[in-house]
């Protein structure tokens, strides 16, 4: 990739193989072959692994290497507990500052997924799915909230496709009246029922994958 360091192309390319379930879960990520694929020497690899390390996707084990971290059905509970709070911190912020630029973005992604709702094209949802909740987030214009969003985001990403493969999930006309929902109530600036809103929204969406898990 144009612009990447060594180190970089390495965390990306792993970091993807992971979320897609290339490399599952349990799996040994092996240096060498890493290496090859990439043309690059091992160095930037294990610092990359280091770095992914970090971010929970590995765990670097004595005299076995890097191994892909496990995934549990309490993961689903963390991730959405994790969401709720950093959507509803997020919340209040972009009930006093969303621009009417944010609004219409939003309402664009709302649009795009009730046109995606017969569920024939679940890639395309989730990314959008994905993309609404984090124009949610940036509409309260704190950097650090939106990136702990996106991180969760991933790692949700990693649990979905790994434990449900790629399915969009749940009645999407049903999710999708939740967004607008939660549209409206940021039009409003309604920070106590938008709170609500996200709350019983990913309580839902915990309780349908949970059943499912």
């Amino acid at each position: 990739m144009v612009g990447m360091t060594k180190l970089e192309l390495a965390a990306a390319h792993i970091r993807d193989a992971i979320m897609t379930g290339a490399i599952a879960p349990g799996e040994r990520v092996v240096i060498d072959q890493i290496a090859r694929q990439l043309a690059i020497s091992p160095i930037p690899v294990r610092e990359a692994l280091k770095q992914l390390e970090a971010e929970q996707l590995v765990a670097i084990k004595p005299h076995v290497g890097a191994v892909v971290t496990p995934l549990a059905r309490h993961d689903i509970v963390e991730v959405f507990d994790l969401l709720t709070a950093l959507e509803q911190v997020a919340a209040r912020h972009a009930c006093q500052h969303r621009s009417d630029d944010d609004l219409q973005h939003i309402r664009g992604l709302v649009g795009a997924m009730e046109q995606l709702a017969d569920g024939t094209d679940p890639k395309a949802w989730v990314a959008a799915n994905n993309a609404f909740h984090a124009a949610m987030a940036a509409a309260a214009g704190m950097d650090l909230v939106l990136d702990c969003t996106r991180r969760t985001q991933a790692r949700w990403q990693r649990i979905r496709l790994t434990l449900f493969e790629l399915e969009a999930g749940e009645d999407l006309h049903r999710v999708n009246a939740e967004h607008a929902e939660m549209l409206q109530a940021l039009e409003q600036r309604d920070e106590t029922h938008l709170q609500a809103l996200i709350a019983e929204h990913n309580n839902g969406a915990r309780t349908w994958y949970l059943g499912r898990s």
